[in-house]
């Protein structure tokens, strides 16, 4: 049986009809060897996807036309990581892993021990790197919905984001506690420090905010360890990797 390939495409036409790839896309199309009249299954990353086919090839645009689509939305936990910037490609590689695992958003946070610090030249070229990073993984994992990259504020500012219903941790080596899910919450957030970790201050800063400290295991793991292992087991907690 040939599998049906999943191109993500910016917007859908609400009724059906022809759509143009963008560049990413195109070429991803490209690379699979699609020709005219292959079937493909088209996501637009808010949860909605529809079958077409592809149209025609060109060396500057493929399109692709569809019919009408249909909602397939996520179901189960809501879980949001809040990433302190890691340093050199170590954000790319969290991303894409809290992507496939199954994260809501991804928010990115200046934390006071990060020796990666936004650098707003090259800010909104990196931020767009990241979401056709978060597109790819989506594709990957056969997710509906892409998780937006929210760009980098103070820590504390991005934490503030939270609501007051959702089960609000930190993972700190520094904690006692295991990580255990209050009953009856369905959505968390979850802050995951730089590779020096969170300073004890910004940590008991958080606990002012209703973020409760917790440690993933009796090791301390690096940061691009740490986000995916700690998203897996929150979602593990909220019975997430079951449904």
């Amino acid at each position: 049986m040939t599998e049906i390939r999943r191109l993500f495409v910016r917007e859908l036409a609400k009724l059906g009809g022809v759509v143009t790839l963008d560049e990413a896309t195109a070429r991803h199309a490209r690379v699979l060897r699609l020709r005219p009249g292959d079937p493909v299954r088209l996501f637009d990353g808010t949860g909605q996807q529809a079958d077409g086919r592809i149209l025609s090839v060109e060396q500057d645009a493929v399109a692709c036309e569809h019919g009408l689509p249909e909602p397939r939305p996520e179901r189960g936990p809501r879980v949001v990581l809040v990433q302190a910037l890691p340093k050199g490609p170590k954000l790319e590689s969290i991303v894409r892993m809290a992507v496939e695992i199954g994260a809501a958003e991804i928010h990115l946070a200046v934390s006071g021990r990060a020796v990666a610090r936004p650098d707003e030249r090259r800010g909104a070229r990196r931020t767009e790197r990241l979401e056709r990073i978060a597109v790819e993984a989506a594709r990957q994992s056969r997710r509906s919905v892409v998780p937006p990259v929210v760009p980098p504020a103070e820590l504390l500012e991005a934490a503030a984001r939270a609501p007051e219903d959702a089960w609000r941790v930190v993972l700190w080596e520094g904690a006692t506690e295991p990580l255990a899910a209050p009953r009856g919450t369905t959505a968390a957030w979850v802050v995951v420090g730089p590779e020096g970790g969170l300073a004890p201050a910004e940590v008991d800063a958080l606990a002012e905010m209703g973020f409760s400290a917790a440690r993933l295991g009796p090791t301390i793991l690096r940061v691009e360890t740490a986000a995916p292992v700690g998203l897996a087991l929150v979602l593990d907690r909220l019975g997430g990797l079951g449904a």
